[in-house]
């Protein structure tokens, strides 16, 4: 279930580019969109993600397909993110911490992800979203969600 959770997840990250521009989420076609994806991961993690990657890739319905780039630690992305919000060269998804985030956001660089997942046209279910600790990505002044913890909700609560 959580594997399909998160490819539902990355399918709405193919949405928020491609809604930059539109209000209106019904009208959105992600058909054949890419997504640039900066991890972490490294050895048996990064297996396990380039198999749930090549899993979405082959098996969505719309022609999505992740690229997903090894940029090192944590602090590696950041630093590349940092410049990419200098240079305007960014992925549309990154690894990082949610501090990290908050910087990004009063960049004006990234984008709530609630209006997605949310969307009665292609969010996720309930039962999805209870794979998510909300308490650990809804905590901002702004109630933005702007992240969410991969490692967190990975476990059972």
């Amino acid at each position: 279930m959580r594997k399909l959770v998160l490819l539902a997840f990355v399918a709405l990250f193919v949405m928020a580019g491609t809604v930059m521009a539109q209000d209106d989420l019904a009208n959105v076609d992600p058909s054949g969109q890419t997504i640039a994806y900066w991890h972490q991961f490294s050895n048996a993690q990064a297996e396990t993600m380039t198999a749930i990657i090549e899993q979405f890739n082959s098996t969505n319905e719309w022609g999505i397909t992740v690229e997903a780039t090894a940029q090192g630690s944590y602090n590696d992305i950041a630093d590349l993110d940092n410049a990419g919000i200098v240079s305007g060269e960014l992925p549309n998804l990154a690894a990082g911490y949610a501090n990290n985030a908050a910087s990004y956001a009063r960049d004006g660089v990234v984008v709530d992800v609630a209006q997605y997942w949310n969307s009665p046209d292609w969010g996720l279910s309930a039962d999805a979203l209870g794979d998510f600790r909300t308490n650990l990505v809804d905590s901002t002044r702004r109630r933005m969600v702007r992240c969410w913890p991969s490692r967190t909700s990975s476990r059972r609560r």
